[in-house]
């Protein structure tokens, strides 16, 4: 008994010290935020794309992220103030235009408005807002009806993409029977041409969450992209990633690719695209595949990797297929990172040492896969696919694989590949030394 009193203590004591951390916390943020909120007041109003890197707004969205120790009525506040900054208007629009506000957040209005270096009309008189909708702008109070129905019907949609080039706009990044152009710019800043780009956004360190890989076509009539995405849309994360996160699953296509959008760090190999029959050719095969609509999503084995390989292969970019996309030992993944290149730097030296740790932990990681949901296929595959798909350990022999376990990453495509490719370009035909912007 005097054991678990000890125990009984013990917790009572140290939620009794975190209690008192946060109280101290929310004592302490609550003292800032005002401060912080007059100084987005006060601030200049900016460009969209000159405020992003603005340090008292990165401040503000940092004080954000600890939401939980914000009192509420600050909490809203600041949100505003924020986001009036980022769009590069007062606060005090918000409640001259209503429904703005609402629709700005949910369509996340400043990173297209950065994108395309748009910005947003204010009569200072009336307080009356207009924004871009189908090349022309419009005030606010005249399209407020029919932006508030778009929102509603957005709500269905797996990735909404309410912006574009020309304004506001009611587009679904995921549906899409003809590959359309995201982007159009004067081509004359690489000759005219075509360019396949191989892109991934990716940290300086392993992670299974936000990392991804994607292609984007350059050509006089526009930039395109393409990938795929696991089916985590409007579903549960314990049901997508947390329960049996490493099971076969029908693969998401789209037709634009979001991460553009977004201010990730975005590594891209390019390579020239001899003629317009091959850029035709890559297109094609994305809008089959999308048609099809029978693409499985596997983490090891069916990724966004090899989705954009096989749309390279497509348009006869073979030696796509050779770069080396391969990430290190799983364990090797979640080692801090002075000594993760450590690690790989002795694999690279004692490859017959490498060999024979790879053959001895494989059963075990392969197990562990296994009970990740590795030997699983979704019904809705099963049910929907016209072809058998097999999970990615389908037998005791594949526990003894060690291509079950590898991993083709964006990490690897973004600090190991590109470095590797220009390193060597005699390897492979047609690679860009030198990105147009």
């Amino acid at each position: 008994m005097s054991f678990i009193r000890a125990i009984g203590l013990g917790i009572g004591i140290g939620a009794a010290a975190w209690i008192r951390h946060e109280g101290r916390q929310v004592n302490s943020w609550g003292n800032k935020i005002p401060t912080l909120i007059q100084r987005l007041r006060t601030l200049n109003r900016l460009w969209p794309c000159l405020a992003e890197n603005d340090k008292t707004l990165t401040e503000a969205r940092k004080a954000l992220r600890t939401y939980h120790r914000i009192p509420k009525p600050l909490f809203d506040l600041c949100s505003e103030e924020l986001l009036a900054a980022k769009l590069g208007i007062n606060a005090e629009i918000f409640a001259q235009n209503p429904g703005f506000k609402e629709f700005a957040s949910a369509a996340h209005l400043e990173r297209y408005l950065v994108f395309y270096s748009h910005t947003l009309k204010v009569n200072h008189d009336t307080g009356k807002l207009s924004i871009l909708k189908g090349g022309t702008y419009h005030e606010w109070a005249s399209i407020k009806q029919e932006v508030s129905l778009l929102l509603q019907r957005a709500k269905t949609m797996k990735q909404p993409w309410l912006y574009g080039q020309e304004g506001i706009q009611e587009k679904d990044m995921c549906r899409f029977d003809t590959l359309e152009p995201y982007l159009k710019r004067d081509p004359s800043s690489w000759n005219q041409g075509y360019i396949f780009e191989l892109c991934t956004c990716s940290e300086d360190k392993p992670d299974f969450n936000n990392m991804h890989t994607w292609i984007r076509l350059r050509t006089p009539e526009g930039d395109y992209t393409a990938s795929i995405y696991r089916p985590a849309k409007g579903q549960p994360l314990w049901k997508t990633n947390l329960l049996f996160p490493f099971r076969t699953r029908k693969a998401i296509f789209v037709g634009v690719e979001v991460s553009e959008f977004w201010p990730c760090n975005i590594t891209r190999i390019p390579f020239q695209i001899t003629t317009k029959e091959q850029f035709l050719k890559m297109k094609a095969e994305i809008e089959r595949l999308k048609a099809l609509d029978e693409y499985p999503f596997q983490n090891n084995e069916s990724v966004c990797i090899h989705y954009c390989k096989k749309i390279a292969t497509a348009g006869g970019l073979d030696c796509v297929n050779e770069l080396p996309t391969v990430s290190p030992h799983p364990a090797v993944l979640f080692l801090p990172k002075k000594l993760r290149e450590r690690v790989e730097l002795l694999s690279v030296k004692l490859p017959r040492v490498t060999k024979v740790i790879n053959a001895v932990t494989t059963p075990f990681f392969n197990l562990i896969l296994l009970l990740l949901g590795a030997g699983m296929v979704d019904k809705q595959v099963k049910k929907t696919f016209s072809y058998t798909v097999k999970p990615n350990i389908a037998s005791v022999k594949d526990l003894f694989n060690p291509a079950k376990w590898v991993v083709h990453h964006p990490y690897t495509l973004a600090f190991k590949t590109r470095d590797y490719a220009f390193k060597h370009p005699e390897r492979f035909p047609g690679l860009m030394t030198t990105r147009a912007a």
